[in-house]
Parts: C-alpha cells; sequence; structure tokens
C-alpha cells in the first residue's frame, strides 16, 4: 500500500515537473526575446544615427572641398589679373624704349621676364600651400571622425558580447534549475522502481510455493 501511494506521488511529482519545465522554458523564452529585442532596437539605432552620421560629415568634407577649390581659384584669378596687368606695364616700357631707342634694353627685357617668372612661381606656390592646408584640414577631420566612428562601433560589439552573455546566462539558469528539480525525482522514481520490482520478484516466487 505505501509502494502504490509513493509511486502515485512520484506520478503526480512528474507531471508537476513536466508543467514547471513548460512554465520555466516560457518564462526564458520571454526572457531572451526581451533581450533580442533590445539588442535589435539598440542596433536599428545606433546603425542608424552612425549611417547619418557619416552622410552629414561626407557632406561638410565635399561643401568644404568646394569652398576652398572656389576660394583658390578666386586667388588664382586675382594673381593672373595681377601678372597681366604688369605684363601690360612691362610691355609699355619695353615700347616706349624701342621707340626712344629702336630696341628695348636686353636688361629690361630680362628683368621683366624674371620678375613675370617670379610672379607666376608665387602664384604656384601660394595656390599649392592652400591645397596642401585643406588636404591636412580633411585629414585631420577624418582621423577624428573615424576614431569617433571607431568608439561607436567598439560600443556595438560590447553591447552585444552583453547581449550573448545575458542569453547564456538565461539558457544556464534554466538548465540548472530543470535539473536540480528532476535530479530529486529521477533518484526517487529509480529507487522506487528498484524496490517495487524486488517486492515484485519476492511475490512471485511465494506465488510459484
Amino acid at each position: 500500500g505505501e509502494m502504490r501511494v509513493e509511486g502515485k506521488q512520484l506520478f503526480t511529482r512528474g507531471l508537476d515537473l513536466s508543467n514547471d519545465r513548460k512554465t520555466l522554458e516560457a518564462e526564458a523564452t520571454i526572457k531572451i526575446r526581451k533581450v533580442e529585442a533590445d539588442l535589435g532596437e539598440f542596433l536599428e539605432k545606433k546603425v542608424d544615427k552612425m549611417k547619418r552620421e557619416r552622410e552629414q560629415f561626407e557632406l561638410q568634407i565635399a561643401e568644404g572641398n568646394d569652398a576652398s577649390a572656389l576660394k583658390i581659384e578666386t586667388r588664382s584669378a586675382e594673381l593672373e589679373k595681377a601678372k597681366q596687368e604688369k605684363r601690360k606695364e612691362f610691355d609699355g616700357k619695353e615700347k616706349t624704349a624701342r621707340d626712344e631707342m629702336g630696341a628695348a634694353p636686353t636688361e629690361m627685357v630680362q628683368s621683366h621676364r624674371a620678375h613675370i617668372a617670379e610672379l607666376d612661381a608665387q602664384a604656384r606656390g601660394e595656390t599649392k600651400r592652400a591645397r596642401d592646408k585643406r588636404a591636412d584640414e580633411v585629414g585631420v577631420a577624418r582621423t577624428n571622425f573615424d576614431r569617433s566612428e571607431t568608439l561607436q562601433k567598439d560600443e556595438v560589439a560590447h553591447r552585444k558580447g552583453l547581449a550573448r552573455d545575458n542569453l547564456d546566462r538565461i539558457r544556464t539558469e534554466l538548465a540548472g534549475r530543470i535539473k536540480a528539480s528532476e535530479n530529486d525525482w529521477q533518484t526517487a522514481s529509480a529507487k522506487w522502481l528498484m524496490i517495487a520490482q524486488k517486492k515484485i520478484e519476492v511475490k512471485k516466487r511465494e506465488d510459484t510455493k
């Protein structure tokens, strides 16, 4: 009689454990979906933010390049105009010299040519310095932006790692809770079954006498 009562109790406990397992698994599933949903929302917002920041940065760089190019072009036009005015001035002096002396002195012509060449060199140098300055500015800006973007990518990787750790913890806790409760039941059931089998064997031997 005691064996039957204990057997029924173990059977009932087994059903309860099955229901408990389903409940624990459902709770774990809810927690897992929450972690995954939170991570998905974070990634969506972060990726969108980084994309908008990158587009804005590239737009600023492009606008800055256009402004710099326009400034260089305007300055080059000013220098070219000044050179042409100086050339007219020299042409006028050389014409006067030719009218008065039949020919412009070699020293005068060479001096004028050297001065024009110097103006050309100055203009090229100023243009190169302006372009180099802009290139340096862009380089510094890109380095700073890339560093900032890298920090955000590191944040994304860290957040993924945390989510992965949380999921592992939830699954480990689930397995631990199920195993702890079911181990006791399995041990008790195995013990009951062993005793029951022995009793059955004894009964069989008694019946055959």
